[in-house]
């Protein structure tokens, strides 16, 4: 056989074996490499991409809205929870307005349904109405209102564009509420406290909720955790940060303290009465009995309206909730987990949803590696990304916030990507095994013919060496001839 012919063959079968990525070499499937070390798995470096791709695009946002939308279905499919009785809701709806024959409503009518408010000793009301100018006839009766009730928070505006609070209410009874929308216009934060030029602010939410613990004996305190939130008794209020859940780089440094909201589930989360009932008397007092109490705004032309992840109490048919409803929502959130233990929505450090994401990635490079059949592995990632959302729906109906949109994703790449990749290793195998095979039989054929060469030519150095002897005894007889012919010539010539 051709030496030449017999290396190319064996070049080829040492191509075969090695599967090439940029710099990196390896050998298919379990196989190891010779010589300079153990060889990598054809999974591991695709995986840690697809791994690498997953993590920088969370790095970078790409799944912070589709985070968002699941966040948001799974809070509006939360069981309904009971209503919150600690809040009375008097909304200015647009048959107030009607009655009243203008907006914004007139100081006099203000200051009769504080007054009467008042007769049935609520323990904090919320006036979520700007008044930072007289609104006639009733200023100076609505001003001295404002004067003699210690128990009444008013409301401004501390971020651009600001408003200012009620010239007649003490600053520490006077809330902001600037509310922090996220990219997609939804509202899912609240802002507690922010540092402003007069000084650290609190929100009208806060202030409320401050009031109504104050009698419960649970003071407002710094966070034990985290000192730069806030406590009431073992309540730490989860202060949302720029990575924080499924936010990335978002608003939230300075010395502002942001919280999630966790909205009250159900249709009826809070008891609500239009103000012109509220005004003319035709309220139970036990609804306002050492209770709290929000005025505010429910007509959809004053567009004091947002869209979040819950129903509105007011307009159920509606895709929004009124600000006055966040503000309950919030006040509720706080009240209930100081006295109840509500949750409140945490979130992982980040290293721990990095591992959380890894961790299900490498799961999903082991369906892959090891399940054979499509079926079965269809079987077992589906199973998989069904027990993922479950965990993911419980741990925030407890007040945990997991990645689950990026988790998915790594899953799945893994799972379903990496798969074509065992697929074209075992077709590979098969074509190398075939190839093999065709090397051994080439091999055994080339030891035959080696080994009837050999025979042969034994065979052919063994008629020579007779040939040579048979000359040489030919040559002695012709000899030995010659010489008895010459001895019979003397013998006859003489």
């Amino acid at each position: 056989m051709n030496l030449t012919i017999w290396s190319r063959i064996r070049r080829q079968i040492a191509i075969l074996n090695h599967i090439r990525f940029g710099n990196w070499s390896f050998p298919l499937g379990k196989n190891q490499g010779s010589g300079d070390g153990p060889g990598i798995p054809i999974g591991l470096l695709p995986g840690l991409l697809f791994l690498g791709l997953i993590t920088g695009g969370r790095l970078a946002g790409a799944f912070q809205l589709l985070e968002w939308r699941t966040f948001d279905a799974f809070l509006r499919s939360h069981p309904p929870e009971a209503r919150d009785e600690r809040i009375l809701i008097i909304g200015i709806d647009e048959e107030s307005i009607r009655t009243a024959g203008t907006y914004p409503i007139p100081d006099q009518q203000l200051a009769d349904l504080l007054h009467s408010l008042q007769s049935h000793r609520p323990r904090v009301i919320g006036l979520d109405l700007f008044r930072d100018l007289p609104v006639e006839p009733g200023y100076s009766e609505l001003a001295a209102a404002m004067q003699e009730m210690d128990n009444l928070i008013g409301i401004e505006r501390v971020l651009p564009p600001q408003v200012a609070p009620p010239p007649d209410l003490p600053s520490d009874q006077v809330g902001f509420v600037d509310l922090l929308p996220d990219g997609d216009g939804r509202q899912r934060r609240v802002l507690l406290g922010t540092q402003t030029d007069q000084g650290f602010r609190f929100s009208i939410g806060l202030l409320l909720a401050q009031t109504y613990l104050a009698a419960e004996r649970i003071p407002l305190a710094n966070g034990i955790r985290d000192r730069s939130t806030m406590r009431f008794g073992k309540a730490e209020l989860p202060r949302v940060q720029s990575n924080f859940g499924g936010y990335v780089g978002t608003n939230a440094g300075g010395g502002d303290v942001q919280m999630l909201l966790n909205f009250r589930k159900g249709a009826n989360a809070f008891r609500v009465v239009s103000f012109q009932d509220a005004l003319a008397g035709n309220v139970n007092p036990e609804w306002v009995r050492d209770r709290i109490v929000l005025i505010g705004s429910t007509a959809p032309s004053i567009q004091d309206h947002f869209n979040v992840a819950t129903t509105s109490t007011i307009s159920q048919e509606s895709n929004f909730v009124y600000g006055v409803e966040i503000q309950a929502h919030a006040v509720s959130q706080i009240v209930n987990a100081a006295l109840h233990q509500r949750p409140l929505i945490k979130s992982w450090p980040d290293w721990v949803e990095y591992l959380w994401i890894l961790g299900w990635g490498l799961l999903g490079i082991g369906f892959a590696r090891y399940l054979r059949s499509p079926l079965q592995s269809l079987f077992w990632v589906a199973i998989s990304i069904v027990g993922l959302t479950s965990i993911s729906y419980l741990a925030l109906l407890v007040g945990w916030w997991l990645p689950l949109i990026p988790t998915v994703a790594g899953l799945l790449l893994n799972s379903a990507g990496l798969a074509a990749f065992y697929q074209y290793d075992r077709v590979t195998q098969t074509q190398i095994k075939a190839q093999q095979q065709v090397v051994a039989l080439l091999e055994q054929a080339k030891s035959e013919l080696e080994s009837k060469v050999t025979e042969r030519t034994t065979e052919l150095q063994e008629s020579n060496a007779k040939l040579q002897q048979s000359n040489v005894e030919l040559g002695q007889a012709r000899e030995a001839a010659e010489t008895a012919s010459r001895a019979k010539s003397r013998f006859l010539a003489h």
